[in-house]
Order: structure tokens, then C-alpha cells, then sequence
């Protein structure tokens, strides 16, 4: 029996992160925080298999375990810089971000947001790991799944929050931000742009290599 859109969207990503087989193939040919890269790889491979799939640009912010502890004793957030400041000097109290643009002047071949797959309700998200600091207790997946997630988060009128690992990760949707349409990564007008088919390719054969067969129209 063929599968359901959503259902072969997660047999998919699972096939894929079983046993690393795509994060070991993206990082054959992508540096560890090629969002672009490889969402489009993604968005590729499920378009070759007939699943409704789009990009979308998030920011993403994860917060240790000491950090959420040290939330749930005060009940609240950091109210300053210079609060945050201060509990980020308690070991294992750590948050980073990725999408914000760094807060100074981004290299001309880089795209200051982070890019995820939406495929109905599922997010995947392929470089969350470039953000582990596991010396601050911060250590993600190679590649992470969501879903369901809300409409209300697509939409961006709600945050989507996590525990991973024991950290929380909360994401923020900017559906109306596509301007890495324009970036060299997505246009294919990199140096790794001609890599996105190829890579696309690779794990096409893969997955149907393990029974996945494109969806009829």
C-alpha cells in the first residue's frame, strides 16, 4: 500500500538518519553549517518523490540544561544583556542562536539566517548540530524531526519549543523572509552549487535502494 504524504515524509527522514547515511554524505561535500545546502538537498530528493516540500527561514535558539535550570529557580529570563551576561558565567549555563545574523557585518557569501525543510506538518532541520556546544552541555542531533508541528508556528504566531538532550530549543518562523532565494548556496551560483544535484542524486539512489518509490500524481 503507498504511503501518505506524511508518512512517507518520515519514513524518509528516517531512512536517512539511520545510521547518519545523509549527514555523513552532506558533510562529504558541505562545510557543517550549509543550511542552504542542504535544505535544498532535501527539498530536491522530495520533489523527485512527488512530497510536497518548501523551504523556510527560522531562527533558532537552544538553551542548556544549566541554563533551563537556572530559568525554572528564577522563574523567568535574563531582563538585561547584563543579566544574561551574568548567568552565562555559572558553568553550564550557555544559550546560542542561529539566524540572527551575528550581530555585525556578515561575510558577502553568507546568507545571515538559518533554512529548514517544511513537508506538511514535519520541520527538518539538517545542520541544528553546527550549534552543539557540548562543553556548555549543548549537543544536538546530526539531523532533527519535528511534527506535528502547529500551523500557528508556520504562520509565525507561535514560537515551537523542544527538549533535546536536555536543553530547549525553541524556533521562530519568518515565513515572509525568502531572501535566500538570492544566495549564491540556493541559486547554484557557488562553488558547491553543481554538488546539490549530485548529492540530491546520491541519496535518490539510496532511498530507493531501501524500497522508496515516488509517490503517483
Amino acid at each position: 500500500m503507498e504511503k501518505e504524504p506524511e508518512e512517507l515524509a518520515s519514513h524518509v527522514f528516517d531512512l536517512f538518519d539511520k545510521g547518519g547515511v545523509a549527514k555523513s554524505t552532506f558533510r562529504r561535500w558541505f562545510p557543517d553549517d550549509s543550511c542552504i545546502y542542504c535544505t535544498k538537498v532535501l527539498f530536491e530528493v522530495f520533489r523527485a518523490l512527488g512530497i510536497a516540500a518548501e523551504a523556510v527561514a527560522v531562527r533558532v535558539r537552544i538553551y542548556s540544561p544549566g541554563f533551563v535550570s537556572r530559568f525554572h529557580r528564577e522563574g523567568r529570563m535574563p531582563e538585561s544583556a547584563e543579566e544574561a551576561h551574568s548567568w552565562h558565567s555559572e558553568p553550564g549555563v550557555w544559550s546560542v542562536g542561529i539566524g540572527y545574523g551575528g550581530g555585525g557585518v556578515v561575510p558577502k557569501h553568507k546568507w545571515p539566517g538559518h533554512l529548514v525543510l517544511r513537508s506538511g506538518s514535519t520541520l527538518i532541520d539538517a545542520t541544528l548540530d553546527q550549534i552543539n556546544r557540548p562543553e556548555h552541555g549543548i549537543v544536538m542531533p546530526d539531523m532533527l524531526r519535528l511534527a506535528p508541528v502547529p500551523e500557528a508556528f508556520w504562520r509565525a504566531e507561535d514560537l515551537l519549543s523542544a527538549e533535546i538532550n536536555g536543553c530547549q530549543v525553541v524556533y521562530e518562523a519568518r515565513p515572509r523572509n525568502n531572501s535566500y532565494v538570492g544566495s549564491p548556496a540556493w541559486s547554484g551560483q557557488s562553488h558547491c552549487g553543481d554538488a546539490v544535484g549530485v548529492v540530491a542524486a546520491e541519496l535518490i539512489r539510496y532511498l530507493e535502494s531501501k524500497g522508496v518509490r515516488r509517490m503517483a500524481k
